[in-house]
């Protein structure tokens, strides 16, 4: 029988960034610390992908202008997509 494909060691964090009136902010900034760091924005429906991050636990935060930035502990598991949804305070 063939070998099992190679298991995933990486994953992925998605999710949507809105005010607390549920409208969603394009181009608010996410960013993340822990075993890796980054950050990306949000687009036009408020969406963000942090892709292919190495497993571990992650500080992420949300943040636009004239809002309250938000943050939230994220575990990350190899081959999976964990969503991590945000609502600011603006």
């Amino acid at each position: 029988p063939p070998p099992p494909p190679p298991e995933e060691d990486t994953g992925d964090v998605t999710g949507t960034v809105s005010q607390s009136r549920k409208a969603p902010i394009a181009g608010a900034t996410v960013s993340w610390s822990g075993p890796e760091s980054g950050s990306t924005t949000t687009d036009a429906a408020g969406s963000y992908l942090a892709a292919e991050l190495v497993p571990g636990t992650y500080t992420f935060t949300a943040s636009a202008s004239a809002c309250r930035a938000r943050s939230a502990q994220v575990t990350v598991s190899g081959g999976s997509t964990t969503t991590q949804d945000f609502r600011l305070r603006c």
